[in-house]
């Protein structure tokens, strides 16, 4: 039998708060805090590839899309989610980096997530080059007035 991990993620530039699902189970399998380092990610992804499937998702935000493309090219399923689309209760009050990773794997297994569109590397690319091209253009027209 192949198990089926559902994972979810709390991304920061600095760490990353990881909780697991395995199918069937109601109880987290692992909930831990690692480093926001491709070594660590990779090392704890390859170990659940190598007792079964894994399915991934985070938030979108200020991180970028390169943990998104590190999963997929390790061969895992990832979704990146907006934050405002992601279903909560109303209730739920106080937010934790440790209960967004739940509710995001809690989501993910339920299979309500919305995933976003990713861009190539070349898009991205080409929207920073714009960006910089608008600030500078702000800057210019400060320096004449």
């Amino acid at each position: 039998m192949v198990r089926l991990y559902y994972v979810g993620m709390d991304v920061h530039k600095e760490t990353i708060d990881v909780l697991i699902f395995r199918d069937p189970g109601r109880q987290p399998y692992l909930e831990r805090r690692i480093p926001n380092r491709e070594q660590t990610v990779r090392k704890l992804f390859g170990k659940l590839l190598s007792h079964g499937s894994v399915i991934a998702c985070y938030e979108a935000g200020c991180i970028g899309f390169e943990l998104q493309r590190l999963l997929e090219d390790m061969g895992i399923t990832s979704i990146v989610t907006v934050p405002g689309k992601v279903p909560r209760r109303t209730t739920d009050r106080v937010k934790t980096d440790r209960r967004d990773a739940r509710r995001l794997a809690e989501q993910l297994r339920a299979g309500t997530l919305e995933a976003i569109h990713i861009p190539s590397r070349e898009d991205e690319a080409v929207r920073d080059y714009l960006r910089a091209r608008e600030d500078v253009r702000g800057e210019q027209v400060k320096a004449k007035q």
